[in-house]
């Protein structure tokens, strides 16, 4: 039985679901579930396509529990790199079998990682100007970059748990969020 308190672990949950305690599984999917169809989202336009990836992350992760002999350090890194495998292997997949409709060129859709700023309302000191300053910044980002700035800022990562989910360095990690968030700011704050 897995106790419910402030501060959880999310490792303990982890080992506790490699031995087989299928509340633990619960709550790992419970805690992460939203910040996995945030991130998919930002991969790919198609809901529908992202939440079958999430299922199928937690679906191969309850099957092939016993099978998992690679010790997971981090497990909401891992959860992100399962996903994006996940999608892109989707959406491969279905690149190959499906022609675009007569007459159309197939639709671009590279994973557009959309990384956007919602005032919902409160203002929290940023001008609407500023804020289509900021939108206008953020399109001219390369994918990786917003990326990564997605999950250092959205999600509150740290450096080498980016660094896993993107496959490059953490070095080259922080490079990125710098350079990225460097351009943002000359955008924002010097028109």
């Amino acid at each position: 039985m897995v106790e419910q308190r402030s501060g959880d672990n999310l490792q303990l949950f982890w080992n506790r679901f490699l031995e087989g305690d299928t509340e633990a599984f619960s709550l790992i999917y419970t805690r992460n579930v939203r910040n996995l169809l945030n991130y998919g989202y930002k991969l790919c336009r198609e809901k529908e396509l992202v939440h079958d990836a999430v299922q199928e992350v937690f679906t191969d992760l309850f099957l092939k529990k016993e099978k998992t002999h690679t010790p997971v350090h981090d497990v909401k890194s891992y959860l992100f790199v399962s996903l994006k495998h996940s999608v892109m292997k989707k959406v491969a997949l279905r690149r190959r079998f499906e022609a675009p409709p007569e007459g159309e060129e197939p639709e671009n859709e590279d994973f557009d990682c959309r990384f956007g700023v919602d005032l919902r309302g409160d203002d929290e000191g940023i001008s609407e100007e500023k804020h289509l300053l900021l939108q206008k910044a953020i399109r001219e980002l390369t994918c990786r970059e917003k990326e990564a700035i997605f999950l250092r800022f959205e999600e509150e990562m740290e450096y080498p748990q980016i660094a896993a989910i993107m496959g490059i360095t953490v070095e080259s990690c922080r490079k990125m969020v710098y350079r990225a968030v460097l351009a943002l700011r000359k955008i924002i704050f010097h028109n």
